[in-house]
């Protein structure tokens, strides 16, 4: 798959909406300070083709985004059995949406759970 094209075509699409809907939040200096204007991605493949296309190579800020990953680990070594290895209990707290109780369960079921970086996994 040629995933530069699609990356592209991604990006063309997504550089005329910039800055016409939606705000940056200011809550978290480290957001506050970045451009609306921006849009990047990156990606590679667990063959080792890299693609990329917009902002790709400008650092930001991952925010809760992090607490995708934190949650894939945590699903990684705990399986479904992650949210109760960790006490969460979405129905204790409605009013939280799924990408807040879970994932920040699951960071502490995967720090309590992780190998020394030593052990890591490498690739995919």
């Amino acid at each position: 798959m040629d995933f530069q094209a699609v990356l592209d075509d991604i990006t063309a699409q997504i550089l005329p909406l910039l800055g016409t809907a939606g705000h940056v939040a200011t809550y978290i200096p480290a957001l506050a300070r970045v451009s609306p204007l921006q849009f990047g991605m990156a990606l590679r493949t667990c063959e080792g083709q890299e693609a990329a296309a917009g902002d790709s190579t400008t650092p930001f800020s991952i925010q809760s985004m992090s607490k995708v990953f934190s949650l894939t680990l945590a699903m990684r070594s705990q399986g479904d059995a992650c949210g109760s290895a960790s006490g969460a209990n979405p129905r204790a707290a409605p009013s939280i949406p799924w990408c807040n109780w879970r994932p920040n369960a699951a960071f502490r079921v995967t720090l309590s759970s992780m190998p020394e970086p030593s052990q890591w996994p490498t690739g995919c």
